[in-house]
């Protein structure tokens, strides 16, 4: 597609600059050579290459745009003409070379639909037929709340892959979604691969037909209920691999009891029935990958005797306990299920493992660390054809079956795997280490002089002189900014440390976990000095903070008052606004203050100077008592985890002065 037949909209336009939708509304009413836009479907979009010319003239970052992103530009063309799951879903339609489903779609001949439609082929040509489909399937997949439910993050696909091992000739997914699984496996194996799959859903089974096609894979997808609408029924397969929804109540005239063998689960869950679903299917020598909800290992009544039937038989060879997070839309953990037909070999164990510590934060979600899928295979198949476990970082334990059985088949791999806190040395030296930090934090607590600050204070001898905040900014005895609306970086990435109210805390400002970039904004954003006081104004209650370091950005919810500390010192105002003196002014108070309509009383040098030792002294109180108060909590966790795991028991000899 060439640059200048796309057409941005303000939204579009901010990701490209890399900078707010605001910002870019900032622009357009301060500039008067911003781009025209072109009126379309009713809205205001801009031609791309006006807007970066006009970016690059005023010296804006031009962003290279995602093919996401790019795809989300054409979506602003038809937007008033149809709803954007139909607009995906006919963008999967004609990528693939299928007839779009959408009738009015198909029927409409507007400017806007016409100029979508182009651009798409140009896009297309451009970038790919499947690249283009993947990016709409994405996008797809978050406009209708599916993501996840219907397919497979491409980080737990390689992963089951990878377990696989050796990809045959037949795959099978009974509950296949939009074939993200399949799609995986057969891209690990042979050429002559061939895909079978089953969905409930329509459109997402038939999303999985154009997928594979267009891909070149040989598949037979169909829409059916797995457990009754089955034509592969009577063949074998040597893999299964699957993620079915998570938790779905199921009805009895939707599923053929005849395919549970080992038990019926309970109506509010049909988990435990996909458990069972490949038993049936799987050839002498096959597995089946199951990624299922967490509470399937260790959930009672009817799961917990489906469970004892399939350890007795020796179906299970494997557990694998994941990080929680990993989908998009929810943070719920999930477990790999590996299965084998019922006695099938001798198994006398079951491979436990606790993966949970192998995930890594990206912004608000939760990805596999880069290796785990490689250290987790190794692990496994060292198991499955050594029957050894390779010792590492990543916690696994055989547990024999007659063990599972005795405790209910209890499969979650924390219940059995020895932690580190399980070693009876290493408990006790745990505990004697907390033990030394308590009794040196308690030390340096009686190295404190002893609190006489009623010495140092006496009553008033009438009222005090008090002024309002503002008359003190009037005055040039103090001056103030409110902080700034602004786009995040992260956590531990490079920019300027931004003040949240989170961060205010005993009269001080800690320091900040998020970053922002202010290179981006198009305006000056000030920066804390050291001695700023930070406020947090909301109905009813204030809270104050100095900032000690400096060259921070305070957030849009905050104020920043900055004393001349020849006339307040800047300890001294925050304690002050923090007063429970000052929150019973604001008591009733139905919206926030304006922290400048605030009286303070005024102080002389020397009562300043006095009132700042006082404070300074019981800082160095509350910090050391802290300190104390903390050590104390972590010899009480040793203690208490050392008895919980049995690592640890009371002394028999011991007294209570000991």
């Amino acid at each position: 597609m060439a640059a200048d037949e796309r057409l941005l909209s303000l939204a579009a336009i901010a990701d490209l600059a890399g900078v707010t939708k605001a910002a870019v509304g900032n622009w357009r009413r301060r500039h008067a050579d911003f781009p025209t836009p072109r009126g379309i479907g009713g809205a205001d979009l801009y031609r791309q290459a006006d807007v970066e010319r006009w970016l690059r003239h005023h010296g804006k970052e031009v962003r290279e745009q995602s093919l996401e992103q790019r795809l989300v530009s054409l979506l602003d063309l038809v937007r008033g003409e149809a709803k954007s799951h139909d607009v995906l879903r006919a963008a999967l339609e004609v990528t693939a070379g299928e007839e779009i489903s959408t009738a009015y779609l198909r029927a409409n001949k507007s400017a806007a639909v016409d100029h979508f439609t182009r651009s798409l082929a140009n896009l297309i040509n451009r970038d790919g037929a499947i690249n283009v489909f993947e990016a709409a399937l994405t996008l797809f997949q978050n406009s209708s709340g599916m993501a996840g439910e219907f397919d497979t993050p491409p980080q737990l696909a390689e992963l089951v892959v990878k377990l696989a091992g050796d990809i045959p000739e037949k795959v099978y997914d009974p509950a296949c979604g939009t074939g993200g699984m399949l799609l995986s496996a057969a891209q690990a194996g042979q050429a002559r691969t061939t895909l079978f799959g089953h969905d409930i859903n329509h459109e997402t089974a038939r999303i999985a037909q154009m997928r594979l096609r267009l891909h070149g894979l040989d598949n037979h997808i169909i829409r059916g209920n797995a457990f009754i609408d089955n034509p592969f029924h009577n063949q074998e397969f040597d893999l299964i691999i699957s993620q079915p929804p998570f938790g779905l109540a199921w009805k009895p005239d939707a599923i053929d009891l005849g395919r549970l063998p080992l038990g019926i689960p309970p109506r509010s869950s049909l988990d435990m029935a996909w458990v069972q679903l490949p038993l049936t299917q799987l050839s002498h020598r096959g597995r089946a990958i199951m990624v299922l909800a967490p509470g399937t290992v260790f959930r009672g009544g009817a799961e917990a005797g489906i469970r004892k039937e399939l350890v007795g038989r020796g179906c299970l060879e494997a557990i694998i306990a994941l990080p929680p997070s990993l989908y998009r839309h929810t943070a719920i953990a999930s477990i790999i299920w590996i299965l084998r037909r019922p006695a099938s070999v001798n198994n006398d164990q079951v491979l436990l493992i606790d993966a949970s510590g192998l995930g890594q934060r990206s912004g608000r979600r939760v990805t596999l660390h880069p290796d785990a899928s490689g250290r987790l295979q190794q692990l496994y198949h060292q198991w499955r054809q050594h029957g050894q476990v390779l010792e590492g970082p990543i916690p696994a334990h055989p547990v024999a079956v007659w063990d599972l059985l005795r405790e209910g088949a209890n499969l979650a791999p924390r219940r059995w795997i020895p932690r580190p806190g399980q070693n009876p040395e290493v408990s006790l030296t745990l505990l004697k280490e907390t033990e030394d930090r308590l009794r040196q934090t308690t030390a340096d607590l009686k190295e404190l002089s002893e609190p006489k600050f009623t010495n140092r204070l006496m009553i008033s001898q009438g009222s005090p002189r008090r002024a309002r905040l503002r008359d003190l900014a009037e005055s040039g005895y103090l001056s103030s900014f409110r902080g700034y609306r602004l786009e995040e970086t992260g956590e531990e990435r490079p920019g300027i440390p931004i003040i949240q109210a989170k961060d205010i805390q005993h009269g001080w400002v800690m320091d900040p976990t998020m970053t922002v970039n202010i290179d981006r904004e198009d305006r000056r954003v000030q920066l804390t000095r050291p001695g700023d006081v930070v406020v947090l104004s909301h109905p009813g209650t204030i809270k104050a903070g100095v900032d000690r370091v400096g060259g921070r950005v305070a957030s849009h919810s905050l104020q920043v008052l900055r004393p001349n500390k020849r006339f307040i010192h800047p300890t001294i105002l925050a304690a002050l606004l923090n007063s429970s003196w000052t929150q019973e002014l604001l008591d009733g108070a139905g919206t926030s203050p304006n922290i400048l309509d605030l009286e303070v009383p005024l102080l002389d040098q020397s009562d300043s100077a006095i009132l700042r030792n006082i404070l300074q002294d019981l800082e160095e109180h509350r910090q050391r008592t802290q300190r104390a108060t903390e050590a104390a909590s972590a010899v009480l966790s040793a203690l208490i985890n050392g008895i919980a795991s049995g690592s640890l028991q009371p002394r028999i000899d011991s007294t209570s002065n000991e």
